[in-house]
């Protein structure tokens, strides 16, 4: 196993105060808080610029009322952040898109790529991974990442805009039930929690498998990643309890508010998400130290 696993903390059978001392002190020996709020900055930095190459690349089917596209992610997000940002592309949508375009795109990619990059480091320390690769090369990686996260995102927007249309070919060309469908819509919490486990045993996978004894099974990262799901979800409901009846001590930002709010709320999630690799890390210690 690589250096930065074996200075990390041996799990041993123990009393639960000195596992979670353990676990307390490796998450912050692995600089988790650090990585996190770099990553939330600099998506926090993207957002508005990548809104801007959203309109200017979809803009004419954007409709009137762009909650609509915030449908299938009302569990992940607290609401309302998601009423922030849709009134932030509502005034966004009536800036000339053209003047725009190629603006929004550089700075789109500038900044969301570092946020990648700072999940990407943030992952590598975790799980041990040297850095050999040079500058170039890892901002070469972060930009694939980046673009490859954009073009998702474009598909999720273009499912969201022709949901109607989709909908009926399902149903009526290709026969599919649409009692089936409803039930999907129905348990969409749980699907979207499944499909979010996958993402992010993807990225753990992605980065775990340049270490050899990580990358011998591409589930084996799965129990961090639905616990990371399961915690995005569950913090995203509460914060979102907490702005809908705590309105009073939020307004200390004045004018920033919406941006504070939506910062934090990236802040813990990048903790949930890290915080995911090292429930794995701390799986992996226990399974070899059995052996």
């Amino acid at each position: 196993m690589s250096n930065a696993m074996k200075k990390s903390h041996i799990f041993t059978p123990g009393s639960t105060a000195d596992t979670l001392r353990s676990i307390y002190d490796t998450f912050f020996e692995d600089r988790v808080t650090v990585y996190a709020a770099q990553a939330s900055f600099f998506v926090v930095i993207s957002a508005v610029p990548f809104f801007s190459l959203l309109f200017a690349i979809l803009g004419i089917f954007m409709p009137a009322d762009v909650t609509v596209l915030f449908r299938s992610v009302r569990d992940l997000v607290p609401t309302p952040l998601l009423n922030a940002i849709a009134e932030l592309i509502t005034e966004l949508r009536d800036i000339p898109s053209l003047s725009l375009l190629s603006l929004s795109a550089f700075t789109t990619l500038w900044s969301a790529s570092r946020g990648i990059s700072a999940i990407r480091n943030g992952l590598r320390t975790v799980y041990g991974i040297p850095r050999k690769r040079g500058f170039f090369r890892n901002r070469l990686a972060s930009l694939i990442y980046t673009l490859a996260f954009i073009v998702m995102v474009l598909a999720v927007v273009v499912i969201l805009l022709f949901g109607d249309f989709l909908y009926g070919m399902l149903t009526e060309k290709l026969r599919l039930s649409s009692t089936l469908l409803d039930a999907a819509f129905r348990f969409r919490t749980p699907i979207f929690i499944v499909l979010i486990s996958l993402v992010f045993n993807t990225m753990y996978y992605a980065i775990a498998r340049r270490n050899e004894q990580l990358r011998k099974n591409f589930f084996r990262h799965l129990p961090g990643a639905l616990l990371a799901a399961i915690g995005w979800n569950v913090f995203s409901s509460l914060y979102s309890l907490y702005i809908t009846h705590f309105p009073s001590s939020l307004s200390l930002y004045g004018g920033l508010t919406a941006i504070c709010l939506i910062m934090l709320w990236l802040y813990f999630c990048m903790i949930i998400l890290l915080g995911g690799a090292e429930v794995n890390k701390i799986l992996f210690l226990k399974i070899n130290n059995r052996i």
